[in-house]
C-alpha cells in the first residue's frame, strides 16, 4: 500500500474547488457542512456570539457581527453553516460537526425563531442597498409576492400621460429624440422591454428630459432609500410569518476599498442602517459580514453591534 492510497484526492484542482461561497450550490454547501470543524478556539467565541445573537432577537433588537480570518480561514464555511443554523436546516447537524449539535442545545433561541436568511456576495455588485434587495426577493420561499425597490415605472407613467398630452407616444417620443432625451424611439421600446438595468437607465435619462436637466438623475436614484427599503423588507418578512431576517453578506469589504471616498462613505452608512438601534423594525435584522484580514494582520478591526 502507498500513502496515495489512504487519501482522498479531488478530481480537480482548481481554485474555486477549494473556496465556499455563502451562495453555493446544494451539493457544495453541503460538502462544506461535512468539511467545517468547530476548532477549540472557535467554539467558544461562536457560543458568545450565539449568546449575544439570541438575547437581541428576542428583544427584538438589531444586531451585526463581522467575520473576521486571513483568506482561506473558513470565513465562508462558517457563514454557509452559521446560516444553515438560523434556518433550522437539521442537515447542519446530521453533516456537520458534532459541536454544533451542543450548540443547538445550548442556544434554545435557533430553532424557537423562524429567520429568513438572505446570502449575499458582493463581488461585481452596482451597490450594496440594491444588492441586498435582490437577494432578499432571491431568499423568499416560492409563490411568496417579491417586493418592487425601484421607481422606474413611476417615470414610465408619467411619460404616458405626457404623451396623451402631445399626440400620442410617437409623437412624443420623436421630440425627446428631437431635444437629444433619447438616441432614438426604437431605444425607447428596446430600453422598456429591457432587464432591470436597462429600464432604470432610460427612466433615469427621461426624468432628466421631464425636468429640463435641471436634475441629473441617475439609475441608481432611482433605487428607494436604505431606511425604506429594509422597514419594507422587515414588514413583508413579518408578513410571511417570520420572526426575524439574518443576513450573511461575504466580500463585502473586498469589494468596497475599490470604490471612491463619496460611495465608500455612502455604503459604509447604508450597512450602519441595517442594525439601526435609535428605531425599531417590525422584526429585528442579524447582519453578518466577513472580513478578510490582511496578511500582516493589520486589518481594522471593528464590531457591527
Amino acid at each position: 500500500m502507498r500513502i496515495h492510497d489512504f487519501l482522498e484526492q479531488p478530481e480537480s484542482t482548481d481554485q474555486d474547488n477549494f473556496i465556499a461561497k455563502v451562495d453555493d450550490t446544494t451539493d457544495r454547501v453541503r460538502r462544506s457542512l461535512r468539511d467545517f470543524v468547530v476548532g477549540e478556539k472557535v467554539f467558544p467565541r461562536l457560543d458568545d456570539m450565539l449568546t449575544a445573537v439570541g438575547a437581541r432577537l428576542d428583544d427584538n433588537r438589531d444586531v451585526g457581527r463581522f467575520i473576521y480570518g486571513s483568506f482561506g480561514s473558513g470565513k465562508s464555511h462558517l457563514l454557509t453553516v452559521l446560516g444553515k443554523m438560523l434556518e433550522r436546516d437539521a442537515a447542519v447537524y446530521d453533516l456537520g460537526h458534532a459541536a454544533l449539535r451542543r450548540l443547538r442545545a445550548t442556544h434554545t433561541w435557533l430553532d424557537r425563531h423562524r429567520t429568513l436568511v438572505v446570502r449575499l456576495n458582493m463581488m461585481g455588485k452596482r451597490s450594496l442597498t440594491s444588492a441586498l434587495y435582490e437577494a432578499f426577493n432571491a431568499a423568499l420561499p416560492e409563490g411568496a409576492e417579491r417586493l418592487v425597490f425601484t421607481d422606474e415605472e413611476r417615470i414610465f407613467k408619467l411619460i404616458e400621460s405626457d404623451a396623451r398630452r402631445h399626440g400620442g407616444l410617437d409623437t412624443l417620443l420623436e421630440q425627446i429624440t428631437k431635444d437629444g432625451g433619447i438616441p432614438s424611439p426604437a431605444f425607447y421600446h428596446e430600453m422598456r422591454r429591457g432587464n432591470l438595468d436597462a429600464r432604470l437607465s432610460l427612466a433615469a435619462e427621461l426624468d432628466r428630459w421631464r425636468n429640463h436637466g435641471e436634475q441629473n438623475t441617475r439609475p441608481e436614484d432611482l433605487w428607494v432609500d436604505a431606511d425604506t427599503g429594509f422597514d419594507r423588507i422587515a414588514r413583508h418578512a413579518q408578513e410571511l410569518g417570520y420572526t426575524a431576517v439574518a443576513w450573511v453578506i461575504d466580500e463585502l469589504v473586498i469589494w468596497i476599498r475599490e470604490k471612491d471616498r463619496a460611495t465608500y462613505v455612502k455604503q459604509v452608512n447604508d450597512l450602519s442602517a441595517m442594525v439601526d438601534h435609535n428605531r425599531a423594525r417590525v422584526l429585528p435584522f442579524f447582519v453578518a459580514v466577513a472580513v478578510q484580514m490582511d496578511s500582516d494582520g493589520d486589518e481594522e478591526r471593528q464590531d457591527a453591534g
